[in-house]
């Protein structure tokens, strides 16, 4: 259920308020005014939500490619560490020291399609809560993406899955 922002229907100097005991119309005045900016508050987060959605969707059909600029940047990482490109079992990349890096790469790997097929969910469900939602640039940048991700891994220049499996 959808909470409707609170709106003043009309202006502060116009409403008829009761004072409490002690106060003065300066400082229920003050209240007023804090209790509107907390419902334009709420109205700002109500919507942010929507708005980072279609962002978030993209993120997740870009993540093949986001995953190959890791990649590379790993194998960069080991040629200027090692001083000439890492070949298949020369050396471990295990043996490098860089666990962390290579543990995440290793899950974006063996993850990727989950992430791609839930980009293409949160597609389906974007497109059906609104008409303006970019269906059909994710689902078709998802494919892009995988089809570049499993192109690069069958044809493997330089041999840089294979050193990286090894």
């Amino acid at each position: 259920m959808n909470a409707l922002p609170f709106k003043v229907s009309r202006p502060l100097a116009s409403t008829n308020r009761i004072l409490s005991v002690g106060s003065t119309r300066n400082e229920s005045t003050r209240a007023f005014s804090r209790i509107c900016t907390f419902a334009t508050l709420n109205r700002m987060t109500q919507n942010h939500p929507a708005r980072s959605f279609p962002f978030v969707t993209l993120l997740l059909a870009g993540f093949p490619l986001l995953l190959l600029i890791v990649f590379f940047s790993y194998v960069l990482q080991a040629r200027l560490f090692l001083g000439q490109w890492p070949t298949y079992s020369h050396p471990d990349p295990k043996q490098l020291g860089w666990w962390i890096q290579h543990s995440f790469l290793q899950l974006g790997f063996i993850g990727f399609p989950l992430v791609a097929l839930v980009a293409i969910i949160s597609a389906i469900v974007g497109r059906t809560r609104s008409r303006d939602f970019p269906a059909w640039t994710v689902i078709a940048l998802t494919a892009l993406a995988c089809g570049v991700l499993i192109a690069f891994a069958r044809v493997d220049p330089g041999g840089f899955i294979e050193w990286f499996w090894d």
